[in-house]
């Protein structure tokens, strides 16, 4: 376990997380290239971490469907971003998550998006049946 996890581990309550994670400045990278090719004009790669990802634009944009587009890895993000800070939570309560999926969507009016709407599903252990305020987030969806 890397320090920054027990650190967090060790934490008692939910205001000692938050305390924690605000307190860090923190600087992020990644790689982009365009990649040109006859049938996409639009391809890029993206690199992050040790990890390579073959991007596109939209498909509305002319972009290829069956890649990554910048409008999906950013709802993607937010999801994650959400998924990471409610385990963070959830351990700080002791609530034991067994599984977490979402399903992220979000809409754009032209080129801007208005919504972004995350449908976080989790499952626990032992299942949680004290109030919605002590369930950590008391929005999230049970897992069935």
């Amino acid at each position: 376990m890397k320090a920054c996890s027990r650190e967090l581990a060790g934490r008692a309550s939910l205001e000692r997380v938050g305390e924690a994670l605000s307190a860090h400045t923190s600087v992020h990278h990644a790689r982009v290239a365009w990649a040109p090719s006859r049938d996409d004009r639009r391809a890029h790669t993206i690199d992050l971490a040790n990890q390579r990802l073959a991007a596109s634009g939209a498909a509305v944009l002319c972009g290829d469907p069956d890649k990554a587009d910048p409008e999906e890895m950013f709802v993607a993000s937010l999801s994650s971003c959400h998924m990471l800070w409610f385990l963070s939570l959830a351990r700080a309560v002791r609530l034991t998550v067994t599984a977490y999926e979402d399903e992220p969507e979000g809409t754009m009016d032209g080129a801007r998006f208005t919504r972004v709407v995350l449908r976080p599903k989790v499952a626990d252990r032992p299942p949680f049946t004290g109030p919605p305020s002590v369930r950590v987030h008391g929005r999230y969806q049970p897992a069935r």
